[in-house]
């Protein structure tokens, strides 16, 4: 999920303790400031401090002038190929045509076949959004093969799009396959239930266990909501080296997931804020529930489905 959308649902979880409400309607929004804060941290620490840390051991970059496909392709087949104890970690640079404009090239690792294919893909801008500006006359598509076993944790195929491009890490794996992990440093011991735990007793500084109490639900919602996606998160580090598989219901970009989590969450903080001032008649909950939330989300997933 998007930063913003994790930010907004540490609000809603905020919202359900009647005392950060009663905090806020006296002028005191410090829970609050401390559910969104805590919701949004895993991926400010991953994005912005624990990526530039990680180390690599192979980094390839094409060449923006005459992107080669067929290097990159060579490049990831002969890295599974060499692995006999230790991991590898490979960078992949992004294609770089100008301050505002990208190559894009999707990766995929076809696990029955043995095989990479990369495929040069469209001109984006820093937005994601193609440019109607015609790619050079090269060749597209490139395959290589590779001869070990290998199993993938997360997806089949990936793009490499914008600034400085997605870490992968192939390592030997008990069944004796190559296990190749998608940018490794992500959602690994920020999203764990250990660090909602030290988030907790941080929060408890600023205002004692009930403090403690919304910034432990708050982080850890972060990492819940990604669980519905298909990465998923390492929830039980240190005790566990491995990311718990996602439920694969949805991608982190998908527009209409994001959109529907920060409609839900906006509906369920009126809703709490509304239940907790006295003056105002209680809202019938199966009812509201359905007019804001399930009816508004089927006509967006309606109107968002044929392009997202």
């Amino acid at each position: 999920m998007k930063g913003f959308t994790h930010f907004v649902t540490g609000l809603a979880v905020t919202s359900f303790f009647p005392w950060a409400v009663q905090a806020a309607v006296d002028g005191n929004p410090l829970y609050f400031i401390i559910g969104g804060t805590c919701a949004l941290l895993p991926d400010t620490l991953d994005f912005r401090i624990i990526r530039y840390f990680y180390q690599h051991d192979i980094e390839v970059t094409p060449d923006p002038l005459r992107p080669d496909m067929q290097m990159v392709a060579d490049a990831i087949a002969q890295s599974i190929d060499a692995i006999k104890r230790n991991p590898l970690r490979i960078r992949l640079n992004t294609i770089r045509i100008s301050l505002d404009s990208w190559q894009r090239y999707r990766i995929s690792i076809n696990p029955q076949q043995q095989q990479v294919s990369v495929y040069l893909e469209e001109i984006i801008d820093t937005g994601g959004n193609p440019i109607d500006n015609p790619a050079p006359t090269i060749a597209k598509t490139a395959y290589a093969t590779f001869q070990q076993p290998v199993s993938l944790e997360y997806t089949a195929s990936f793009c490499v799009e914008m600034f400085d491009g997605p870490h992968i890490e192939l390592a030997p794996s008990p069944h004796g396959d190559i296990h190749i992990r998608f940018i490794p440093w992500h959602r690994e011991y920020t999203h764990s239930l250990c660090a909602s735990t030290t988030v907790a007793l941080v929060a408890a500084c600023f205002g004692a266990w009930q403090a403690a109490l919304i910034g432990w639900c708050a982080h850890a919602s972060h990492a819940m909501l990604d669980q519905l996606g298909y990465m998923g998160s390492n929830l039980l580090w240190p005790l566990s080296q491995k990311r718990f598989p996602g439920l694969k219901l949805q991608h982190a970009a998908s527009a209409f997931w994001n959109l529907a989590a920060v409609w839900t969450a906006v509906a369920l903080i009126f809703m709490n804020l509304h239940s907790h001032t006295p003056a105002l008649s209680s809202l019938p909950p199966v009812g509201y529930l359905v007019t804001t939330i399930i009816l508004p989300l089927l006509f967006l997933h309606r109107w968002l489905s044929p392009t997202d």
